[in-house]
């Protein structure tokens, strides 16, 4: 754990005078694919468990970019490996054949799965879809829109 820390610190350091002045971080992905996130700030836990991204925040792997204004990086297997990628306060997903934009998104990384929920709108080559969410599958370039939410929870206050 402290290994990776040491190194994403030296990592953090060196790339924070990027060409366009933002923050810039790389990250292993466990899929042999590597994830960088560019920002305009960043915080870090003091365990190293996960980081905080904010300002015009962009997580790109390969062809794919992950825009939001806040994103919080969750770090997993013993702090060596980027884990779920969460975009707070409005989210776009851009990738070869289209751009989708919603309310807020997680990637899970391991998975290669992205989920996008709230207010989704999708532009492809297919054209214009709107619904609740998307499933967005990272390596088979596939994606499923979701008209409503999968699931309805009811919270009542304790009496």
């Amino acid at each position: 754990m402290k290994n990776f820390l040491l190194v994403a610190a030296l990592s953090f350091a060196a790339h924070s005078a990027a060409a366009d002045d933002r923050l810039n971080l790389d990250f292993a992905s466990g899929t042999g694919r590597q994830i960088v996130v560019y920002a305009d700030s960043a915080e870090f836990s003091g365990d190293g468990s996960y980081f905080i991204f904010k300002g015009s925040v962009e997580v790109i792997q390969d062809d794919i970019v992950f825009r939001s204004q806040e994103v919080v990086t969750i770090i997993g297997d013993g702090g060596s490996q980027l884990d779920t990628v969460r975009a707070v306060g409005g989210a776009t997903l851009e990738w070869p054949d289209g751009t989708a934009e919603s309310d807020f998104a997680t990637y899970k990384v391991a998975e290669g799965r992205v989920g996008m929920y709230g207010n989704l709108s999708v532009l492809s080559s297919d054209g214009r879809l709107t619904g609740y969410g998307l499933v967005y599958d990272v390596e088979q370039d596939r994606g499923q829109v979701l008209k409503e939410p999968e699931f309805t929870a009811l919270f009542r206050p304790d009496d």
